[in-house]
């Protein structure tokens, strides 16, 4: 077995890029007696629809004990609010890296099913800090879709993570479809992790190279979603004019946001000015809708919490100037576990007419 020289020529600045990986030559005895060498067959690279497949069996192996978690310890599960995603999303990581890795000879359950496997340049099992690391780079994306954080509510922020998330599916969604040579996502790409079919078994097999134009596109999009992120600086200035509301309306919006916030009992709030139409009469009524994620398990504290909606509303009657304007309103207080793949939501509340709201209160 003889090795290919793949010392760059100083000469020839073709030969300055550094294979994708060695390729190793055979020697093959022909009838004449001469030998000749072959290159080593490539990667057998594992199809889209077969990793997917084995990603859904996978998601619904995690998914069970996170809806055991969340219902089997609901009120636990509840006061996590939206930080119990963490926990879920370690319990994924957790299993990803220790099935991708040497220890679980880089198959998940899934994976083991559909028989493919993931494995690293040389065709061997990703060692354990690879599979952590290529398990995070694969779990941030879906951690930070839909994470209903505090924090993602300023707007510079959450166009960030947007941009973020927006990144990563098309980075994986063209990694594992277009490019039909390697079939790598930004995780894969990251460790230089190939998912192979794992039969028939070729021990000599070499990775293929990735085609150039993948990477330029690649690193294209990444770039792109940079300078858009940059670009968010932009859009606290541009929010009141996307809006329904005028200029002192939204301002009186946001006020009223901060002072729901600064409870102690809360996770999350919103606020929103909506328009609707009356039933039969096409009248365009003006309502304001309110949600807040409490801390405290409304179903066994039924009655607190509908004092919590007592004390929004008796809120919005002495801060909110334009409460005259208004047509009705709606306040739901909820309960809601989420753990990522597995999540519930309990509510209770009120919508009704302005007069009606002051009546409520002076009861």
């Amino acid at each position: 077995m003889n090795e290919t020289d793949n010392t760059a020529n100083p000469d020839n600045p073709v030969d300055t890029e550094e294979p994708v990986a060695p390729i190793v030559e055979l020697a093959v005895d022909k009838p004449d007696g001469r030998e000749e060498t072959v290159a080593p067959p490539y990667f057998s690279i594992a199809g889209f629809w077969r990793r997917l497949f084995a990603f859904v069996v996978d998601g619904i192996i995690i998914f069970i004990p996170l809806l055991i978690i969340g219902f089997g310890f609901r009120n636990f599960a509840f006061r996590m609010g939206p930080y119990g995603r963490i926990l879920g999303a370690a319990i994924i990581i957790a299993y990803w890296t220790i099935f991708h890795s040497e220890y679980g000879e880089g198959q998940t359950l899934g994976k083991r099913l559909l028989k493919i496997t993931v494995v690293d340049k040389n065709n061997q099992y990703l060692s354990l800090k690879k599979s952590f690391v290529r398990a995070v780079v694969l779990e941030l994306i879906f951690l930070l879709n839909g994470w209903s954080l505090p924090l993602f509510q300023n707007p510079i922020v959450g166009v960030i993570v947007t941009m973020i998330i927006l990144t990563g599916v098309l980075l994986l969604f063209y990694g594992l479809v277009f490019n039909r040579k390697t079939r790598q996502g930004p995780h894969d790409l990251l460790v230089g992790s190939y998912v192979i079919n794992s039969l028939p078994v070729v021990t000599n097999a070499v990775p293929p190279p990735l085609p150039p134009i993948h990477r330029h596109f690649m690193i294209g999009l990444t770039a792109v979603a940079v300078l858009l992120s940059l670009a968010a600086l932009a859009v606290p200035s541009l929010v009141p004019a996307l809006n329904v509301v005028d200029k002192s309306e939204w301002d009186e919006i946001q006020d009223l946001y901060q002072t729901l916030s600064q409870r102690d009992d809360v996770f999350l709030v919103g606020v929103n000015r909506v328009n609707r139409t009356s039933f039969g009469g096409g009248d365009t009524l003006r309502d304001l809708n309110i949600q807040v994620w409490l801390k405290m398990p409304c179903r066994q504290n039924r009655e607190m919490c509908d004092e919590v909606v007592k004390e929004i509303a008796r809120t919005v009657f002495s801060e909110y100037d334009n409460v005259e304007d208004l047509d009705g309103m709606r306040i739901t207080v909820y309960n809601r576990f989420d753990l990522g793949l597995a999540s519930g939501t309990f509510s209770q509340g009120a919508a009704l007419r302005m007069e009606d709201w002051q009546a409520f209160l002076e009861e």
